[in-house]
């Protein structure tokens, strides 16, 4: 569309989107942008979803709250293309204001997910706060999950394809380079990389 009439008609666009997911019942703050058409999935309450002010969405974007999860987008945030927002159970997906999230990047979020301010997620990260039991003589998928809070600091760049794995904490500055996979605390300022992530230095 906008290579035709110009990007003004997602202005327009995002008045329409908005509209219909207010009726939905999504809390959503002033200057909504939208590219594409979210995909809300709701088996609790889509009063749970909150959007704030000035948030940005680039394309096609999945929200799924199940029973009493919760997903909160801070003021500011800007959310590429394919990235998937699941929030079960009791916990809340939180992301502080004026962070990005990447391209293709997901979110499973069966206890609480916390990111802060100004951080940088780039494409196909993958944060999972939940695991399947693998005991063995039952199978994995019938088997009960584990769970475990994950917080992610503020001003933290998380590089493409990084996992971070449930009942982790990343400190405030620290950056997981492409490709990591982060099993354990990350310190503040670090640059950690590899599987298992390690600390390679600290930023200065």
């Amino acid at each position: 569309m906008a290579l035709i009439f110009g990007n003004w008609v997602y202005h327009i666009f995002s008045i329409f989107v908005k509209a219909v997911l207010l009726i939905r019942g999504v809390r959503i703050g002033r200057k909504f942008y939208v590219q594409g058409v979210p995909e809300l999935i709701a088996n609790g309450k889509t009063g749970n979803i909150v959007i704030g002010d000035n948030v940005r969405i680039m394309g096609r974007v999945q929200l799924k709250v199940r029973e009493n999860g919760k997903i909160i987008i801070g003021d500011g945030c800007k959310l590429d293309r394919n990235t998937r927002f699941v929030a079960a159970n009791e916990a809340t997906l939180r992301i502080k204001r004026q962070t990005n999230i990447g391209a293709n990047s997901i979110f499973n979020c069966g206890a609480d997910v916390t990111i802060g301010e100004k951080c940088l997620i780039a494409g196909f990260v993958y944060v999972q706060s939940s695991n399947h039991g693998i005991q063995k003589g039952a199978f994995i998928k019938e088997q009960k999950h584990t769970y475990g809070k994950i917080v992610i600091g503020d001003d933290v760049w998380l590089g493409g394809y990084c996992f971070v794995n449930k009942g982790v904490t990343i400190g405030n500055g620290a950056v997981a380079g492409a490709g990591s996979i982060v099993t354990k605390d990350v310190p503040e300022y670090a640059v950690v990389v590899g599987n298992p992530a390690s600390v390679l230095r600290y930023r200065q």
